[in-house]
């Protein structure tokens, strides 16, 4: 993962703190000004907000001329079927693109920042990643920004009439090749899914190079849907979007989870829960590389489940249904439970207020980027790198873990860890590379993470005797209710 990747959200969150503390017009049915919000290059457009908690937030982009007539009718039923809509005229955008400095213009770590902002200051209990949708020469801006837009970032993409070119700077972040066409081209998408669910509109008033980025789009092999219609795309685009709100919302009734399955070979399972940005990067890639290995994972985003704030106790209920419904789909007995940051922080006292006979299971913990206290709820400090007033220590319940099963990780430029401290104790701990992000080295991470699983398996064989099995707990009854997100 690319440096400005793995640091995108942070950027520019000192001003976000800054901008929290103005407020946003939340409840009035009207707009906060484009300062109450920290919107990076997007800072001038217009933040309009429903009546109430906002059901997701929509970043709207103009075509070519600017924000007009279409745009702002369309803005107007958005905002009037509850959702924030962030109004951007592409031409002051782009003006804004080109006086980057620097290397290239990571386009989506402004929407994602200020996503977050808008759901939290209207009230929002629950986040779902915001839609982005864009009209002509805003709709191919919306495709190339998929290019360079990370798993669980935004929540859906829309493109109505998309033009072939939109006008884009040569460097925007992305590691996609740029094809030739009209104009700067534009940058391909890969085959297959994509980043975030995509949905082209070609309406009746669709001009000729909609239909040539539209077959640049097929012949990549991007996966999207396709809506045709013979009236105006605006129209169409509207109804889209609210199908994708919709689903959105859908998905939030649903515990956050992503399941990676594959064939056992480790009589085990692994529960990751995320750090506050959600299901990506580290997270994804350490999962990914246990379920090549035979461990079957299931992936808790952070940033979606501790939205609201949740308690160890309602935490361990969860991770106890998602226990017993994967491992009888698995067939698996043993657990290992992973925590990555934020995910980290909560882990031992989510232990602790396991059941017992889940706790016999679980055969590993492994703690990565620990810090010394937890918080319980997705919060901007949480992003500035520091704890809410609200977080709560880790000592007590880190001491009361069994030594044996604490896999304790940081890196070498961590200067606060509480790793080094359980040196002595039993506990294994890990000196990596780098800092918080272990220098990018997922994979290395993720071996570190199976390497103490296959040594506990083998301790634990022989204190049993060799051929003795911990009781497995009948799934019967403690099935998750929950339809498991994908």
């Amino acid at each position: 993962m690319r440096a400005w990747a793995r640091t995108g959200l942070r950027t520019g969150l000192r001003g976000l703190a800054l901008a929290l503390g103005l407020g946003l017009a939340a409840g009035q049915g009207g707009a906060a000004r484009a300062a109450d919000v920290d919107l990076g290059l997007l800072d001038g457009a217009r933040v309009g907000l429903p009546e109430g908690a906002a059901r997701g937030t929509v970043y709207l982009f103009s075509g070519a001329a600017g924000w007009g007539t279409e745009e702002t009718g369309l803005a107007a039923r958005l905002t009037g079927s509850g959702a924030a809509v962030v109004e951007v005229d592409l031409p002051t955008y782009l003006a804004k693109i080109r006086a980057v400095t620097g290397d290239c213009a990571y386009l989506v770590s402004d929407i994602e920042r200020s996503s977050h902002q808008i759901a939290r200051q209207t009230g929002a209990d629950t986040f779902a990643g915001p839609v982005v949708a864009g009209l002509g020469a805003g709709g191919a801006l919306v495709l190339d920004m998929l290019a360079q837009t990370p798993d669980a970032t935004i929540g859906a993409a829309l493109a109505a009439n998309p033009a072939a070119d939109w006008g884009s700077p040569a460097r925007l972040c992305t590691e996609a090749p740029r094809a030739a066409g009209p104009g700067a081209g534009h940058f391909e998408l890969p085959s297959g899914a994509l980043p975030a669910p995509l949905t082209v509109v070609l309406g009746g008033d669709a001009p000729a190079d909609s239909a040539a980025r539209v077959a640049a789009l097929d012949s990549e092999g991007a996966t999207y849907q396709r809506v045709e219609t013979p009236g105006s795309a605006v129209a169409s685009l509207g109804s889209e979007i609210d199908a994708a709100l919709a689903r959105l919302d859908e998905s939030m009734t649903r515990l956050p989870l992503a399941a990676l399955p594959t064939t056992p070979t480790h009589d085990a399972m692994a529960i990751v829960i995320s750090g506050d940005g959600g299901w990506r990067d580290l997270d994804k890639t350490i999962a990914g590389e246990l379920q090549s290995r035979g461990v079957p994972v299931v992936g808790l985003d952070a940033l979606r489940y501790f939205w609201s704030r949740r308690t160890p106790e309602e935490t361990a209920q969860d991770i106890t249904r998602i226990v017993g419904r994967y491992s009888a789909l698995w067939g698996t007995h043993r657990v290992v439970l992973i925590g990555y940051s934020f995910g980290a922080g909560v882990l031992p006292d989510v232990y602790a207020a396991l059941p017992p006979r889940l706790r016999d299971r679980v055969v590993q913990v492994s703690l990565l980027g620990l810090a010394h206290e937890a918080d319980w709820e997705i919060t901007v400090s949480g992003w500035l790198g520091t704890t809410s007033e609200a977080a709560t220590p880790v000592a007590a319940a880190l001491a009361a873990l069994p030594a044996e099963k604490v896999q304790c990780v940081y890196g070498v430029e961590e200067e606060d860890s509480p790793c080094p401290a359980l040196e002595g104790s039993g506990a294994e701990v890990i000196r990596t590379d780098g800092g918080h992000h272990f220098d990018g080295d997922y994979t290395a991470l993720a071996l570190r993470v199976l390497d103490g699983l296959e040594h506990r398996q083998g301790t634990r064989a022989s204190q049993a005797g060799g051929g003795s099995v911990l009781p497995v707990a009948s799934p019967a009854g403690s099935v998750d209710p929950h339809t498991p997100g994908e």
